[in-house]
């Protein structure tokens, strides 16, 4: 509930700051929407390209002819966590 609450208030702040700044600075509305949406579709593609690469790994060493993939499946388990 306090998690719900503080991220509430905050995001009445962010909002209540960036319509102050679109005020007086009416020249980098554009700019600013821009970036907002450049910086959201990043945050989506991103962990899409970041988790793609070890399931990727882990999917050739789990399907291979060879089963002894185990270093393979090792590294894809690793990249996961970084």
């Amino acid at each position: 509930m306090i998690f719900f609450i503080l991220n509430f208030v905050l995001l009445v702040l962010f909002w209540y700051y960036l319509t102050c700044f679109n005020a007086v600075y009416r020249n980098t509305q554009i700019y600013l929407i821009e970036n907002t949406f450049i910086s959201f579709g990043f945050s989506l593609f991103y962990p899409l390209i970041i988790n793609i690469i070890p399931m990727i790994i882990r999917m050739c060493s789990i399907h291979s002819k060879n089963k002894n993939q185990r270093y393979t499946y090792i590294v894809s388990q690793i990249l996961q966590v970084i």
